[in-house]
């Protein structure tokens, strides 16, 4: 059976000490004794056909909370059709309750099953306890065993992962709990729009490589599920120079070997809005030192595309630029170099870098990283993390080092 969570329309609340108070609709007037707390909070319905209510009630701490009393009906909750409970009316039975721990503000309270109960009915119920020979009793609150509110909602799915130019998108589906809620209202919402957007019908679009949360939040109670989103680029092709590796066709996350793709950080698998010295962890006032060359965990091209492909070394693009023909062309309307060997080929497009937020020399320059650090006498300046990279201009291709890591560049990735 399923759960409904049903809210009481107001909370009857009787404190030690207290004036007598009357029940909302008791006409006898019954007065909770001064020594009681009785504050009936709420009712779960839940069912198919039949319908199941748990009420729940809490009591001063010098009420003392006995299997005992339960069963000889010391205290309890009873519950019937009419508004003021009057006629007949039912009472919880001895082996459908329990004791409750007790809550945040440590008082004490207990549960007790109403079932089963008919659909599209209206129930009243309050909390009772006797004492010193009278029966004092709570305000009446009211239910409906269709009415549902919402409890929670679920996602068809936790996680996914979506591939830029091969699958862009996703139909999430939200499921309400309980299915008979009334309000079934959901807005959806992305963590990243730039990596993923969602539609207001759940429909999830890859823009860019990285990760974004996608969550579905109900109108009613606020209840949410999440769906974790990583994008991954295009799978590119290996083409075989006749060198020692494979080199990818394109750019980490580019559509096309003219598209200069994601800017990455050395040593970050993410992208990033802004690429500064600042919250780099490689920085002096970062908590990492640079290895020599990129491990699995922290190379952009392991982590977005998978192993065997990796971040080429500074002799693998040093192989690159001495055993290629090179030729200035462009492609798609974007400036490059052209590498060929073994009768195949690979373009670099120029699309220059990120540093801070701002996109420079795009069109003019393309800086790709290598895996590896530079020890050469830059590193002795523990402000930056100084790499090599392969450096493409107007005039020439070739391989620069003492660069700073934290700056946004492309990433070619190779594989054997």
């Amino acid at each position: 059976m399923k759960r409904f969570l049903i809210l009481c329309a107001c909370l009857a609340v009787f404190l030690a000490g207290a004036t007598a108070c009357k029940d909302r609709f008791n006409t006898k007037g019954a007065v909770v004794a001064k020594s009681i707390f009785i504050e009936t909070k709420g009712v779960d319905v839940s069912g198919d056909t039949k319908f199941i209510a748990e009420m729940h009630a809490l009591v001063a701490n010098s009420v003392e909370l006995t299997a005992e009393s339960f069963e000889k009906g010391d205290i309890g909750f009873e519950y019937g059709k009419k508004m003021d409970l009057s006629g007949e009316v039912t009472k919880v039975e001895a082996d459908s309750w329990w004791i409750d721990e007790e809550d945040l503000l440590g008082r004490k309270g207990f549960s007790g099953r109403a079932m089963p109960l008919p659909p599209s009915e209206i129930f009243y119920y309050r909390a009772f306890l006797k004492k010193d020979g009278k029966t004092e009793y709570g305000v009446i609150y009211s239910f409906r065993t269709d009415d549902a509110m919402v409890i929670a909602v679920y996602l068809d799915r936790n996680e996914a992962t979506l591939t830029l130019g091969e699958t862009d998108n996703l139909q999430l589906t939200a499921t309400i709990d309980p299915l008979t809620a009334i309000n079934r209202e959901v807005e959806w919402s992305s963590s990243d729009d730039k990596v993923a957007s969602v539609s207001s019908s759940g429909l999830v679009t890859a823009h860019k490589p990285g990760n974004a949360n996608i969550t579905v939040t109900t109108q009613e109670g606020g209840k949410t599920a999440t769906c974790k989103v990583t994008v991954k680029g295009p799978s590119p092709k290996a083409v075989d120079l006749g060198l020692s590796v494979k080199w990818a066709d394109i750019n980490i996350g580019a559509m096309s070997e003219s598209d200069p793709g994601c800017y990455f950080a050395w040593g970050e698998t993410k992208t990033k809005d802004t690429y500064s010295i600042f919250g780099y962890p490689y920085h002096m006032s970062g908590d990492k030192n640079p290895p020599a060359v990129l491990t699995a965990d922290v190379d952009a091209a392991t982590v977005n595309l998978g192993s065997p492909w990796r971040m080429p070394t500074k002799a693998e693009y040093e192989e690159l630029l001495s055993s290629c023909t090179w030729e200035k062309t462009s492609v798609g309307g974007r400036e490059g170099w052209r590498a060929t060997s073994n009768g195949k080929s690979v373009f670099f497009p120029m699309g220059g870098y990120m540093d801070d937020n701002n996109l420079l020399y795009d069109g003019e320059k393309g800086h790709f990283y290598s895996a590896t650090h530079d020890h050469g006498p830059k590193a002795n300046d523990t402000d930056y993390c100084f790499v090599y990279i392969f450096n493409i201009d107007g005039n020439e291709c070739r391989i620069h080092g003492g660069v700073n890591g934290a700056v946004g560049r492309s990433v070619r990735a190779v594989r054997p």
